[in-house]
């Protein structure tokens, strides 16, 4: 009897740790400065609750830059962060945070000038951001958001055909837009 208390203690102050987050999914844009072009893509976040109005968000992206209408370079941000709530109205809460992420960028193909091509491996590594953005309640469940993002991470370096190769300044950072619904509890 002790045993199933105390798990139903546990079952109910875990939902209510839970209560006020969501999981969300997401569209995603991006306009990094070092860039010929922008990124588009899409990911998934999941926001918890840690105390009234401040909540942790992991966040997942696949972003995919088409270079010259052809090559397709890739990012995968892992990113974990903090944001303020700022309840409006019932149904609208505007909120602002930041936190660090993981940038991975898997191997891609680019042209080497001489009709050939060179597969390129750059480093993966850490980088910021800071958000700012809306979430709109359409029922308990249900909301849609949309959020204004500035990341940056600088690449230190690369494997290029197998040898190692360091950037001097190569840091993408720049504006980007996320739009998407998120599923509330």
């Amino acid at each position: 009897m002790k045993k199933t208390a105390l798990f139903i203690a546990a079952a109910l102050t875990a939902a209510s740790a839970l209560a006020g987050g969501g999981l969300g999914i997401f569209g995603t844009y991006w306009d990094a400065d070092d860039t010929d072009d922008p990124a588009i893509g899409g990911g998934i976040k999941l926001k918890a609750p840690l105390m009234p109005n401040l909540c942790m968000e992991l966040r997942g992206s696949y972003l995919v830059e088409f270079a010259d209408g052809t090559d397709e370079e890739s990012l995968i941000p892992l990113e974990a962060g903090l944001v303020i709530d700022f309840p409006i109205a019932e149904q609208l809460t505007l909120y602002a945070g930041g936190g660090a992420g993981y940038f991975i960028s898997p191997e891609y193909e680019v042209d080497d000038g001489m009709g050939g091509e060179v597969d390129v491996d750059l480093d993966d590594e850490v980088g910021y951001y800071a958000v700012a953005g809306a979430e709109l309640k359409l029922n308990e469940s249900v909301a849609l958001f949309a959020e204004a993002k500035y990341t940056a991470v600088e690449f230190d370096g690369a494997e290029v055909e197998g040898m190692d190769v360091d950037f001097e300044d190569s840091e993408m950072k720049g504006l980007g837009v996320n739009a998407g619904l998120m599923l509330l509890w």
